[in-house]
């Protein structure tokens, strides 16, 4: 399977972003796009494929932990899941995944993210 250059930027995310769940941290959109050299208007195409790797390995979304200057994620965190984080439940939903094991995940491939991406489209179609 081929994977898109969204794809390299979506396994940095996965890194970055695994970081943050073990430390008990978030970080901001904007701060992301920096590290990942990417306009923050854009991660949704990249954190679409963390929150499809993550959901295809059965844990909660990365994604989460991606929040604006006020401290919550953008609206677009509250769609399209089957166990949806909601404005009001979103705090304790975070708690709830900081608390999730995820003892022996690991970093994907290339060709996982993309297949996990593909997937959820694939799935969304129909």
């Amino acid at each position: 399977m081929s994977h898109s250059p969204l794809d390299v930027k979506a396994l940095a995310t996965i890194a970055i972003l695994m970081n943050r769940r073990e430390t008990w941290s978030v970080i901001t959109y904007g701060d992301l796009a920096e590290r990942l050299g990417h306009v923050p208007q854009g991660l949704s195409a990249i954190l679409d494929r963390v929150g499809a790797w993550c959901r295809s390995i059965g844990k909660q979304s990365l994604p989460m932990l991606v929040i604006d200057e006020e401290g919550r994620p953008r609206q677009g965190m509250f769609v399209g899941d089957s166990n949806t984080v909601t404005p009001e439940n979103y705090d304790q939903r975070r708690v709830r995944f900081w608390r999730e094991n995820w003892d022996g995940a690991r970093l994907p491939t290339l060709e996982e993210i993309a297949a996990a991406y593909a997937a959820e489209q694939s799935q969304s179609k129909t």
